[in-house]
């Protein structure tokens, strides 16, 4: 299982030019011969699936929300009181960005984005002190999941499922035994790492605090994939 942004792929400023290495392509896809490959993305399904473009893998979007096994869709129902909640949140937000130049707002089917990658420091901490005061981010009624990434927030549904709960459903499939390795960089996918304890989980990036067991640094996906490749 893969995060994509700044685990397959590099991070990038505007989320839409991200994009797959070819090396780490052809890697994906040797790897896919001869086990079960999943993508697990903040992104939403179409966008991923549009990113790795690769056949016979697992594609779930918006952190575990929705999904592709075997060419077929399904996802996590939410109620509409929720939805519309989000969506006034999201507008919102929209106006604040107005004030923030480089603010990316990106709308998903089960929530959105705020990427703020792109303000100097000074003004990313006046945008977010300026968040923290919205009543959508205070969040009264409990409906709507803010989680802090790198340079983004993220704001979901607040019920029950993460990427740690979409990767204990992959497990927990009927006739479906795996081992699991759980490959990501950021917050969201901590969800991951902590619930798979029997797996592999290995972490991008610098040693920090995290339930993942191995670190590797940034830019060295493909020396795991190949170490993958190898143990198969």
């Amino acid at each position: 299982m893969f995060d994509f942004d700044g685990t397959l792929s590099k991070i990038s400023e505007i989320p839409k030019e991200a994009y797959l290495e070819k090396s780490t392509k052809d890697l994906l896809e040797k790897i896919s011969k001869h086990s079960r490959v999943a993508i697990v993305s903040g992104r939403s399904l179409p966008d991923i699936k549009n990113k790795i473009k690769l056949p016979n893998l697992i594609y779930s979007g918006n952190h575990g929300f929705e999904w592709e096994i075997n060419g077929k869709k399904d996802s996590i129902k939410i109620s509409q009181v929720a939805k519309k909640t989000l969506e006034k949140a999201r507008k919102e937000f929209k106006i604040l960005a107005k004030s923030y130049s480089g603010v990316l707002i990106e709308g998903k089917s089960f929530g959105f984005s705020v990427h703020y990658r792109n303000l100097l420091p000074k003004k990313a901490k006046s945008f977010l002190q300026e968040s923290k005061r919205r009543d959508y981010f205070l969040d009264r009624d409990g409906l709507i999941l803010i989680i802090k990434g790198k340079k983004v927030l993220e704001f979901r549904p607040n019920i029950d499922w993460s990427k740690g709960r979409f990767a204990e459903f992959l497990l927990n499939r009927p006739n479906r035994k795996f081992s699991a390795v759980y490959v990501g960089d950021d917050t969201t996918d901590e969800s991951a790492f902590c619930v798979l304890k029997k797996g592999i989980t290995v972490r991008i990036g610098k040693k920090q605090r995290s339930c993942a067991e191995y670190f590797i640094k940034k830019g060295e996906i493909d020396k795991l994939l190949s170490c993958f490749i190898v143990m198969a």
